[in-house]
């Protein structure tokens, strides 16, 4: 019989946790996302790292780290973050999983603390994630994405503000019942494994601050406004199911993520375009949306300023 981590019959320490890290040419950063795991205070880890068809020399120095607990895995042909995390699954040893993207890093106190949640008698989901610290640029916010007193579908009609690459800790059998991440989502494939997982259970949160996000601009604005017209396609009979109210803000949500990926492309007038038709969609959006949508925009109106005096 499978013994579940909220069981009585283990103690949390002899809950083997397998640590899921895809990469791909990330030679400048994937040690220190390591490092960030080898410094957990919990100790039974299955530490995998999922070499994406790298050309770098990121595979090496994972490598030198020489350490009996971490397994490299290299795929030959680059599929993205799900395919390289669902390698990861298919490998890992441990009943828990739980995933870290290779440019972002822990906190010490990250899995002993979410552990702790998924083995309280009291807790009623299969999977928990935490509150974290975001850098961009030259700013830093702490997050705490997910209220508890609602339900998880409800929140993910706002897009994925989780995390989950590196916040997500889920019992190993979830995927095998839910489904592995979507490969054709060469982004937003965790806001799609979401969506399914919500149709059957609910995430807790923890309020501790427990792993750093760095956001650094550098995704494929091509592949993230294909992903977005995907699962705008795939699930939006979903939520206007849940009302009108609910499918609005999912369509907001989308035309952000649309409005995002013009923007990094150097589209700025489709980004314009697209960030008003989220507000269109839903003009009640939070405060600080509109604070970062400014901000971005200032920094667009300084850079173009800066073009023409030059």
């Amino acid at each position: 019989m499978m013994v579940y981590p909220g069981d009585s019959a283990q103690t949390i320490s002899s809950v083997k946790v397998s640590v899921i890290i895809p990469f791909y040419n990330r030679a400048d950063l994937i040690g220190r996302a390591v490092e960030s795991v080898l410094r957990q205070t919990y100790k039974n880890l299955d530490i995998i790292l999922v070499d994406d068809a790298s050309t770098d020399e990121g595979p090496s120095i994972v490598e030198a780290f020489r350490d009996p607990k971490i397994r490299l895995i290299t795929r030959e042909r680059r599929g993205g973050a799900g395919a390289a995390r669902n390698s990861g699954i298919r490998f890992a040893e441990g009943n828990v999983l739980t995933f870290l993207d290779s440019d972002d890093q822990w906190f010490p106190e990250k899995i002993s603390t979410q552990m702790a949640v998924l083995k309280n008698p009291d807790n009623f989901a299969p999977g928990v994630v935490c509150s974290f610290t975001v850098i961009e640029k030259d700013s830093q916010r702490n997050l705490a994405p997910l209220d508890n007193r609602h339900r998880l579908i409800r929140q993910l009609e706002w897009g994925c503000a989780l995390s989950p690459g590196s916040t997500l800790m889920v019992n190993k059998e979830t995927f095998e019942e839910i489904g592995y991440f979507d490969e054709s989502y060469q982004r937003l494939e965790d806001w799609e494994w979401l969506i399914r997982y919500a149709e059957k259970y609910e995430l807790v949160t923890t309020p501790d601050i427990l792993c750093q996000v760095n956001r650094m601009d550098a995704q494929d604005p091509v592949q993230a406004l294909e992903s977005s017209i995907k699962i705008d396609r795939q699930y939006r009979e979903k939520f206007r199911k849940l009302g009108a109210f609910h499918y609005r803000r999912f369509r907001s949500s989308i035309c952000v993520e649309q409005s995002a990926s013009y923007y990094r492309a150097g589209r700025f007038t489709q980004a314009c375009f697209y960030f008003l038709a989220s507000v269109f969609n839903y003009p009640l959006r939070n405060l600080s949306f509109y604070k970062h949508t400014f901000l971005r925009a200032l920094e667009l109106f300084s850079g173009k300023l800066r073009e023409l005096r030059g």
